[in-house]
């Protein structure tokens, strides 16, 4: 295979010619990059985990998700021939349909408005009932207040939250369901959501977390909910 004034079939001599940092080494030993890697992935997903995958991509405890999300943000694998493998799959039809409206529809949504929507991480980029609801709960109280460094740390008071960040620290993944938890508790939010937009990152000064709600994510191993709009 051949690109326009690059031969790809030495690929080493490829790097070789790239400024690349060797000292950084794989984030996990368990998740391997690369194309045919992802289409190994996902046609184990097809075989053994589509068919319950209405069911249970919502539930951290299995593992029946496509793990694809990696892929697909690093270019990998094309959507496309997702959608087109999904759609021959032999799985019942509602979980081969969810896959397909997660993947084409969901995703392509946030991908388009990226595109066309220049300031589309800004936080005047936020609907009007969002930034409502975040200047209204700027003043409440809060329990406790992290550094940067602690939250980095996994160091709150919320097992859940802590579970969440150790597990994509350590093994670069996080469930798609357990981002959407890390999210919604996510220390800092309301207060400094205007700089968080704005600098992309957590902001030096102490931070106060919302409350925590571990009974909601018991709760929700058992309550199926429809998935959160990104593919997983």
């Amino acid at each position: 295979m051949k690109a326009e004034g690059i031969d790809l079939s030495e690929i080493e001599k490829v790097l070789d010619g790239m400024d690349l940092d060797r000292s950084v080494g794989a984030l996990s030993h368990l998740y391997r990059g690369g194309t045919s890697e992802a289409k190994k992935v996902f046609r184990s997903f097809l075989e053994n985990r589509l068919d319950v995958y209405t069911g249970h991509r919502n539930q951290p405890q299995t593992d029946d998700v496509s793990h694809m999300s990696k892929y697909l943000h690093f270019s990998q694998i094309s959507p496309i021939w997702l959608a087109l493998e999904a759609r021959n799959a032999s799985a019942k039809k509602d979980n081969i349909d969810a896959f397909v409206e997660e993947l084409v529809i969901r995703r392509e949504l946030s991908m388009n408005f990226v595109l066309y929507t220049p300031d589309h991480d800004s936080y005047s980029n936020l609907p009007d009932w969002a930034k409502k609801t975040l200047e209204e709960q700027r003043d409440d109280d809060r329990e406790h207040t992290y550094t940067r460094k602690q939250l980095e740390s996994a160091e709150t008071h919320e097992e859940y939250w802590n579970a969440a960040m150790k597990e994509i620290v350590h093994t670069g993944y996080m469930h798609n369901y357990m981002r959407v938890y890390w999210g919604e508790e996510d220390p800092g939010v309301v207060e400094h959501a205007r700089a968080r937009l704005q600098d992309h990152a957590l902001p030096q000064q102490q931070i106060l977390p919302r409350r925590p709600r571990p009974e909601l994510l018991r709760q929700r191993s058992l309550d199926l909910r429809p998935a959160r709009p990104w593919l997983e």
